[in-house]
């Protein structure tokens, strides 16, 4: 399913209000029920028997939105009070109809011109949030804001009609149709809570008019995994080659290999410095160890011929002579291939006094938020780092996973893919590891690189999952590794 920008939802509606025809009166009515049945299920479950609704109201489409709730609401036998902000004369012309509705009923009706007016909230009290929506850009000012800071002092419950206002922090946010591309970046998703998509028919023939340019996922059918036969051999699985480790790290490409192994492939080669030759075989036996003349360092990185894919980075170091051989390396490879860690900060390095450097096409990088800032320099925020995610996978002709809360992956035309499947645990050292282990594996069992890279981001998340199921509240990367060879969508 697509990602849509603010500007495009509301482009949207025009188009069902046109295409239909519906009066956007009517289309609001129907959001506006589709919001109220899920709301009373929700308090339902909640406990709530007795909630005192408040909701609050700006004089925009968002807010009517909150009008018609409140008229709905009443209709199902549950008191809610409105308090509108008013900043304005007047609001919308679907505001005000709804407006006039409401005043036909024993409706609580406040109008709020200065925060010192608000009342204090205890944890028994709901408060439904129609203030804003998607119909501002910019930061709160005046009286919006101050009402903002009120009620996140306060111990409500809280749930968003579409979107959150900026920085109100929500326990809930149903929002209408489709996700919302503000909900997958930190500084506008994490207010949001708990994210519940509400289908509320707009015309989709509208999203064939639309560019490929942002998509979400959270599953992947059995059928799009490789699937073994019992006369596999294996080496008809897959060679993955890990390389990595420097003195006192060698715990991050055990890990990545571990993984590898974990996952799809058949064998697992590690190449690793001198010294870890008998630490990779204690810790990891299943492993082919091949390692380097230097004692601590990676000072040369072989391709062998036998192998199908390489990962590159893992406890790699950052020693002149390791930067050395990866440019040799990189000018080399013709193999499939994941960069990720001290490869990506030593790319970084490499990119400074060589910014055309050309990377293997269609390689994977796989960076966090400040190894990509590293890598091509800081963004303002997040939408603007995954603008350059795009721009740079286009120019590189690389496959780039910028690995997040929401992990957006982009193709060497640039369209974007963010994994929606995520999890908390995630957030563990050596968790980057293991996700290169995994991408490794299935480009080695024959994935094209931009499926590998979403593949793996998703049975990554899904190991998390399943743990959380499980009842962990907290992980070790090795976790993760031992989730892997049961998760039923790899097998």
């Amino acid at each position: 399913m697509q990602v849509l920008t603010n500007t495009q939802i509301a482009a949207w509606d025009k188009y069902t209000i046109s295409q239909e025809p519906i009066a956007d009166i009517d289309l609001m009515e129907r959001a506006s029920l589709t919001f109220v049945e899920a709301f009373v299920a929700l308090i339902q479950q909640q406990d709530f028997l007795s909630p005192s609704i408040s909701i609050y109201c700006g004089q925009g489409n968002n807010g009517g939105d909150g009008l018609a709730i409140a008229r709905l609401l009443f209709e199902k036998g549950y008191e809610a009070r409105v308090i509108i902000l008013a900043i304005k004369p007047k609001g919308t012309e679907s505001f005000e109809i709804n407006l006039d509705r409401v005043k036909q009923l024993n409706i609580s009706i406040n109008y709020l011109k200065a925060s010192n007016d608000l009342e204090s909230l205890t944890s028994s009290d709901i408060i439904i949030d129609a203030m804003i929506g998607i119909g501002i850009d910019k930061h709160l000012q005046g009286l919006p804001f101050e009402v903002v800071q009120f009620l996140n002092q306060q111990v409500a419950f809280k749930v968003a009609v579409d979107l959150p206002t900026p920085n109100l922090l929500v326990h809930y946010t149903f929002t209408f149709q489709v996700l919302k591309k503000s909900f997958l970046f930190q500084e506008t998703g994490a207010n949001a809570g708990k994210i519940k998509v509400l289908p509320i028919g707009l015309h989709l023939t509208y999203l064939t008019t639309l560019p490929c340019g942002n998509s979400f996922f959270n599953s992947f059918s059995a059928n799009n995994f490789p699937i073994n036969s019992q006369f596999n051999m294996k080496w008809e699985k897959g060679h993955a080659l890990l390389v990595g480790g420097s003195y006192g790290m060698i715990g991050a490409i055990i890990l990545s290999s571990k993984a590898a192994l974990s996952a799809f492939c058949g064998m697992v080669s590690v190449y690793v410095p001198k010294h870890a030759n008998s630490i990779v075989q204690t810790a990891f036996p299943e492993a082919l160890v091949q390692t380097d003349t230097e004692e601590n360092f990676i000072s040369t990185i072989p391709i062998p011929e036998n192998c199908n894919a390489i990962g590159i980075g893992p406890g790699l170091g950052r020693a002149e002579e390791t930067q050395n051989a990866l440019i040799d390396f990189l000018k080399r490879c013709e193999k499939p291939l994941v960069i990720d860690a001290d490869a990506l900060n030593l790319l970084a390095n490499i990119f400074r006094f060589e910014p055309n450097f050309i990377l293997p096409k269609s390689c994977i990088l796989t960076p966090h938020a400040k190894e990509f800032d590293r890598l091509f320099g800081k963004s303002e925020n997040s939408e603007a780092r995954l603008q350059k995610q795009r721009d740079f996978s286009k120019k590189l002709e690389v496959i780039i996973v910028l690995k997040g809360a929401n992990t957006s992956i982009t193709d060497t035309e640039g369209n974007c893919w963010f994994n929606t499947n995520g999890h908390p645990l995630l957030a563990t050292a050596g968790s980057g590891d293991v996700l290169t282990g995994i991408i490794t594996s299935l480009l080695a069992k024959g994935e094209t690189p931009i499926m590998a890279a979403r593949k793996g981001v998703y049975i990554h998340a899904q190991a998390a999952q399943q743990l959380a199921l499980k009842g962990y509240k907290q992980i070790l990367a090795s976790h993760l590794i031992n989730e892997l060879p049961m998760l039923e969508r790899i097998h």
